[in-house]
Order: C-alpha cells, then sequence, then structure tokens
C-alpha cells in the first residue's frame, strides 16, 4: 500500500525536476538580435556627451547625426540605478551598475601633470605603491573607489572592461574632459582604465580648453584640439573614449541661465557637436570599426519627472539600421550601461568577466526606429505616472480592509454582507490593474476611473458566481491564474506596463514575471486549486491532478531563462507547491520521508534552471546562471557576497517600503484567527479541508519568497492576499450562520 502511494506521488512530482529543460514553443522564444556587431577586427569609439535630451540628437538640423540615425541603430539608455555622473560612467567600465561613487571619480589625469603642485607620477605611486608604467593616463581616484563598502562586498567590481581589454593586449586611450571652476570633471577615465586606474594613451588635461566669455563658466572645449587629440588616440589605441565636455559645463550651469539663452546655448553645442561627429566618422572605417555616441544621464529636468532615458546611437561593423536591441532588457531599443561595456569587449573578441552582467547589443531592423522609440518612452513614463499612486491607494485599502474585517470577527457583528464585496475586491484588483496601461494612458483620474469601475463590476458579477460560499473566490483566483500564465507564456504583454508589474525605468527587471505578480500568480493558484478540490468533492481525484499540471505549469514559466528566471520565484514555487501535493494525497498522516520533498524539489528546480540556461546558449542570460559562472571562477566567497547584498537589500526594503506594512497585517490578521475566536478555524478547516491545505501553502510560500527574493517582502505581501481574503470571508460566514 506506501509502494503504492509513493509510486504514485513519485509519478507525480518528478517531472517538476524536469521541466525546465522542455524547450519552449518557438513563439515564446525571445527573437535574437537581428545583427550582433564585432568580429574582434576593427576598432571602437565610445563619443560621450552627458545630460542630452534623446530627442534633441533627432533634430533635422543636425545632418551628421541625422546621417548616423539613418546608418545606425537608436537606442534607449535607462541610467535610474546611477544618481551621479561618476556613478554613469563607472557603470560603463564595470560593465554592471555602480550604486555609489566617491567624490574624487573624476581624478584623471595624464603622467605629465601636477596635481595640487605635485607630478601626477608620484601622486600615482603614493597612492598605488608603484609607477604608472607606460600609461598616458592614470585614476588618481581609484582606491575611494575600491574601498567603498559596494565594491569591498562584491556587488560589482571596477575597471573590468579596461582591465580585459589589458589582458588580451589591446590599447585603451581617453581624449577630453568635463572640467570647470576648478573641479576636475574626467569621469571618462573610469570606462578606459584598469584595475590599477592606467589608461594607454590619450590627453585630459585642460590644454583642450579654451576661454570663452560667451560660453558656461567662460569655458567650453576646443573642438579643433580635441579631434586632433582623437585622432592621435585612433592611431594608437583599439579602443577610444572622447569627453566633449561641453553639454556638462552647461548643464551644471543652466541654473543660472534664463531658459532662452539655455536653449540658444544647447543649440551651440548640438551644431559643434555635429561636425565632430562627422570628423569621427570620417576618420573611421564603416565596415571593421563601431561607434557608439552615449549620454550618460539625461538633463536634470528630466530627471526630477522621472524620466531616466538618454540616448544611444551604434553605427559600424555589423550594424544594421534600425533599433538597438538587448539580452538584458528585450525591450526593443531600450539598453542598460552595464550592456555598452559588454558590447565594446565583445565587438573587440574579449571574452566577458564573469562579473560583467550587461550583455552585447544587437541591432534590429526597424521601419520607423524614432516612432518605435517614441512609444517605449511614452508607455514607461505613463507606468511611472500612476504606479505610485495606485499602489499606495491599494496597499492602504487593503489595509484598512483586513483589520475592519478582523474586528468584525472578533466582535461578532454580523457585518458579512457589508464586507464580503470588499473582502472579493481585493482579489480583483490584481486583474483590474492590467487594464490600465492600455485604457488610462498616464492620467492618474483615468486610471483610478478604470480600477474603481472595472472593480466593481467584476466583484458584482463574481457574486454571483455560484451557489457556493467559496465560488466568487475561487472564481477570481483561478480565473487570476490562468489570466497571468497565459501573459507569461507570451511574453507578459499586460503585466509589462501594470501598475503591479515591473516598471522600465525602474530597471529592476524588464521582462518576465516581476515580483509583485509572481506573488499573485501563486497565491492565486494555490488557493484557487486547492478550494476546486473542495468544492467538487465527487471529481477529487481528476481536480487533484489537475491541480499539479497547473503547477507544473507555472513552475515551467518561472524557470524559464527565455521567459525570464526568477530565482525566488522558482524557490517559492516549489516548495510551496511540492508541500501542497505531498498534504493533497496524504491529506491524513503523512510518512516522514516525504517531508525532505519540499527542500528537495526546489534544489532540482533551480539545478534543471540553470541546466537549461548553459545547455540553450553559449552566453548564460539568466542572472542564476551568471550566477553559477562567478562562483566556479571566483570560488564560493563570491557567493556569500551576493547572498549578504540580497540579505541587505531585503532588510532596506522592509524598513521603508509599503507592501511590509501590508505582509505584517496579513501575516498578523491570519495567524491571529487562527486561534481567535476559539474553534472557529477549526470548523473551517473541517468543512473545506484542503482549501486547509492551500491555505498553509500560502504561508509557506509567502515566508520562503521573503527570505529568497530580492525584494522578498513585496512577494511575500501579494501572495498572501488570496488567501487573507477567503479566510476572513469564510470566518464571518461562519459567525453569520452561528448566530
Amino acid at each position: 500500500m506506501w509502494a503504492r502511494r509513493w509510486l504514485v506521488l513519485s509519478i507525480l512530482t518528478l517531472p517538476l525536476l524536469f521541466l525546465p529543460l522542455v524547450p519552449l514553443p518557438a513563439a515564446a522564444e525571445p527573437a535574437a538580435p537581428a545583427s550582433s556587431p564585432g568580429t574582434g577586427a576593427g576598432k571602437v569609439v565610445l563619443v560621450v556627451a552627458n545630460f542630452l535630451d534623446p530627442w534633441l540628437l533627432l533634430e533635422p538640423t543636425y545632418p551628421q547625426l541625422q546621417r548616423l540615425v539613418r546608418k545606425g541603430a537608436l537606442g534607449l539608455v535607462n541610467s535610474k540605478p546611477a544618481r551621479k555622473p561618476a556613478e554613469a560612467y563607472a557603470a560603463v567600465g564595470a560593465g554592471a551598475p555602480v550604486p555609489s561613487a566617491p567624490p574624487e571619480a573624476g581624478l584623471g589625469f595624464n603622467t605629465g601633470e601636477n596635481y595640487r603642485g605635485t607630478p601626477v607620477n608620484e601622486v600615482y605611486k603614493r597612492h598605488m605603491g608603484s609607477e604608472p608604467g607606460g600609461a598616458a593616463v592614470v585614476h588618481l581616484g581609484l582606491v575611494p573607489f575600491l574601498e567603498s563598502e559596494e565594491v569591498r562586498t562584491a556587488t560589482f567590481e571596477m575597471a573590468v572592461l579596461g582591465d580585459a581589454l589589458h589582458q588580451a593586449g589591446l590599447r585603451t586611450a581617453v581624449v577630453g574632459n568635463a572640467d570647470y571652476q576648478g573641479e576636475h570633471g574626467r569621469h571618462a577615465v573610469t570606462i578606459a582604465m584598469d584595475r590599477r586606474g592606467r589608461v594607454d594613451r590619450g590627453e585630459v588635461s585642460a590644454h583642450l580648453l579654451t576661454a570663452d566669455p560667451s560660453s558656461p563658466f567662460g569655458l567650453r572645449t576646443d573642438w579643433r584640439k580635441l579631434a586632433a587629440a582623437y585622432r592621435q588616440a585612433l592611431s594608437e589605441a583599439d579602443f577610444v573614449v572622447v569627453e566633449t565636455g561641453d553639454s556638462s559645463r552647461l548643464e551644471g550651469y543652466r541654473k543660472f541661465m534664463r531658459p532662452g539663452v539655455a536653449r540658444r546655448q544647447t543649440s551651440l553645442f548640438l551644431e559643434r557637436f555635429d561636425g565632430f561627429i562627422g570628423d569621427v566618422w570620417e576618420g573611421m572605417d564603416p565596415n571593421r570599426d563601431l561607434l557608439l555616441i552615449y549620454s550618460p544621464l539625461p538633463p536634470g529636468r528630466k530627471q526630477s519627472e522621472g524620466d531616466t532615458f538618454t540616448p544611444l546611437i551604434m553605427a559600424g561593423g555589423g550594424v544594421v539600421p534600425g533599433v538597438v536591441d538587448s539580452v538584458t532588457t528585450r525591450r526593443p531599443g531600450v539598453a542598460t550601461p552595464a550592456d555598452l561595456g559588454a558590447t565594446i569587449a565583445a565587438f573587440l573578441g574579449v571574452e566577458l568577466p564573469p562579473s560583467m552582467v550587461g550583455r552585447p547589443l544587437g541591432s534590429r531592423p526597424t521601419e520607423d526606429p524614432a516612432l518605435l522609440l517614441r512609444q517605449v518612452h511614452t508607455r514607461a513614463l505613463n507606468n511611472i505616472r500612476v504606479r505610485g499612486p495606485l499602489l499606495k491607494a491599494y496597499v492602504i485599502s487593503e489595509i484598512v480592509v483586513l483589520l475592519a474585517a478582523t474586528v468584525a470577527v472578533l466582535a461578532k457583528k454580523r457585518l458579512n454582507r457589508s464586507l464580503r464585496p470588499f473582502l472579493l475586491s481585493l482579489t480583483v484588483i490584481p486583474l483590474t490593474f492590467l487594464l490600465v496601461p492600455w485604457v488610462a494612458r498616464g492620467n492618474l483620474v483615468t486610471a483610478f476611473t478604470v480600477v474603481i469601475v472595472a472593480t466593481v463590476v467584476v466583484t458584482s458579477v463574481l457574486l454571483r458566481a455560484g451557489p457556493g460560499p467559496i465560488d466568487p473566490f475561487l472564481a477570481v483566483s483561478l480565473a487570476t491564474g490562468v489570466i497571468l500564465i497565459l501573459d507569461t507564456s507570451t511574453g507578459a504583454r499586460l503585466m509589462m506596463d501594470s501598475p503591479m508589474g515591473y516598471s522600465t525605468i525602474g530597471g529592476a527587471r524588464y521582462y518576465g514575471i516581476g515580483n509583485e505578480y509572481m506573488g499573485v500568480l501563486l497565491g492565486a493558484t494555490l488557493i484557487g486549486t486547492t478550494g476546486l478540490v473542495d468544492r467538487f468533492t465527487a471529481s477529487q481525484k481528476l481536480l487533484k491532478g489537475c491541480a499539479v499540471a497547473v503547477f507544473a505549469v507555472v513552475l515551467y514559466l518561472l524557470a524559464s531563462p527565455r521567459l525570464g528566471a526568477n530565482l525566488g520565484g522558482i524557490l517559492s514555487a516549489a516548495a510551496a507547491y511540492t508541500y501542497v501535493m505531498v498534504r493533497l494525497y496524504y491529506p491524513g498522516r503523512t510518512p516522514s520521508r516525504l517531508w525532505l520533498l519540499p527542500f528537495l524539489v526546489p534544489v532540482a528546480a533551480v539545478a534543471s534552471m540553470v541546466a537549461l540556461d548553459f545547455f540553450g546558449s553559449d552566453t548564460p542570460r539568466s542572472h542564476v546562471a551568471r550566477t553559477v559562472t562567478i562562483v566556479r571562477a571566483e570560488g564560493f566567497g563570491a557567493l556569500w557576497a551576493i547572498l549578504s547584498r540580497k540579505i541587505a537589500l531585503n532588510l532596506k526594503l522592509i524598513r521603508w517600503t509599503i507592501w511590509s506594512r501590508v505582509l505584517l497585517t496579513s501575516l498578523g490578521t491570519f495567524a491571529f484567527l487562527v486561534f481567535r475566536p476559539v474553534g472557529l478555524f477549526q470548523r473551517i478547516i473541517q468543512k473545506y479541508p484542503y482549501l486547509g491545505v492551500g491555505f498553509s501553502g500560502v504561508t509557506v510560500a509567502s515566508l520562503t519568497a521573503l527570505v529568497v527574493n530580492d525584494s522578498g517582502v513585496v512577494a511575500a505581501a501579494t501572495t498572501m492576499i488570496y488567501a487573507t481574503a477567503t479566510l476572513i470571508y469564510l470566518l464571518l460566514r461562519e459567525l453569520e450562520r452561528a448566530a
């Protein structure tokens, strides 16, 4: 008897270990880049002009830029992780987000210069303990970077790009600066330097500047000298960074200028910049070399509005006209600063270092690149305008409803009929949020109207869903689960710009299923499937099998790198689903050996997810597989550093995110009502034993998500929504019947 049950359970459970290895349908596979530039034969030039508005580069009055837009790929780079120029520049050289930078980040110098009256060579030796060798440019602020908390805890590594190029025998160069009023604005050195702060060739001194009373700070770039320095660097190096400087000075001086004066200065800069770009392009071989034009940060006024997109133009060997294509974001035309470092390394034929989280950019033909990018830009801004207010209103509503319902249970008042719609509406709102980006289009009043009207309509319909007391909650749970499964498997088009989805501007996740809806998916499927087994007792055997099938599909979607691997999601889902399956097939006393499964299945699921990533691609695409790559290269110390960072991030989120209030309210309410009023919860479990298993499964999922996710408090809170609302409703109904 026990052997037969063990065999049945194994047949149902073991496929979960291998589901992530099943290939996805072709339609769900993110298309590979139509073009990946670079064969390693040419050179790379990165021209930097900070604080540029993306759309100004598309003006027809700048013919050289227009020519490159027609010949190359246009893109938007999300600068969200960076708050200061130093962080934005350093992220390219690190190939990863740089969360903070010291004030000394701009201290790049030619070795023949003096720093505070002392030769730079002597200062460098004093800092680093060695001579700069044959380097023409060095960074004197490298040590404060290396000693920062983020670097010491290995959340990123500095100068990965320059170090990899030097190890491959390639030369680097930097020309230009953004100095003004005694401030050294030479952050571009951090892009090309190695881990000793050295750059082979270049010119970053004040020699490249000229006095101009009409320019910001009375100073501007001498474009003729900059062009000459660039040509010299290109002849001597494989990778050249050009800092144009004037746009940074203009941004720093903008607060002193009338708007009309600032606009004229911007136009004047862009005219000079356009002519310089023409000179740069003429000196390159368009079939072999790669040109990148990039602005690390947007203008300050755009940053204050939440707009973090900056322009990118990519032209040269292997680039097809259209928009940039990023494996990191999987959104047409959208890239990250870390992708630029990876692109440069890949073009020059250098193997990507393990710590680089960016992926090489490709390009994709598009009929109207500018129009596509404007649409992406508009959707992202629409999302950021409504996301915060809607989520805050939902969170506050959830806390108020749960507390009011708990008081009603304790007071044994007949408030069931008045509270039932509000409890049910809490489970409906995640669905109605999916409508917001398609209807509201960034208008906050419209967004609230859509959510309220849709929630009222759907809640009213569900209250008449069926004769069973749990029918409305089963209906919304199952509908939510099915819709999210279908949406995830087809590219998350509904979740992509939903207020409860992930924000393109937020930049924490660009594809797949984010933590908010991951929690919703787990909670909805657990309550929906287990409640269904209770609802239709005559078909329990079939419905248990259906529950296993649903769990398998969700695990498959969460584990697939091609749909957006979610490590916390797969661990939470595997633990909770396995626990529930054991309880479904062993509702009485469960053999002790089976309790190993909720611990073993998550490990096996993650292992298969990593295997799928490695076997499916030469370059691991998911962050999980890249973590494995880093650990293989650097040892388990790197893993501990990564885990420490995740724990620190989770603790930080718990302190400031509003979702922590929801989680505490949900868990506290749920735990309290299990014991008070005495015996009431047990009566519910006797009537709905399998739904009780679902309640336990939700608790397992929520607590696991809290521990293993970067932003676990968010996933944990959304996982509890369906269990808490359903339980309180049943408790109120039971009190009403007993009265």
